[in-house]
């Protein structure tokens, strides 16, 4: 799901990095959520940031995985 893959086996991860930033700039904490969870390997800090908003605007999944986040 978060690897860009899409039905059929097509990946285009860069494309789905660029939807998702899209979407997080226009505060979608679904896609603030998905956005963390493709760049927490590569780049922690923005990946918190973005757990913790998409917590704050309600995403539940960013509520359980900024606790992931804070148990490592």
């Amino acid at each position: 799901m978060y690897s860009g893959k899409i039905t059929g086996g097509i990946s285009d991860r860069a494309e789905a990095l660029r939807c998702y930033k899209k979407a997080s700039e226009l505060k979608c904490p679904i896609a603030m959520n998905n956005l963390a969870l493709m760049i927490e390997n590569e780049n922690n800090q923005e990946a918190l940031r973005l757990f913790r908003e998409a917590h704050k605007l309600g995403n539940i999944d960013a509520t359980v995985n900024l606790a992931f986040y804070y148990n490592k």
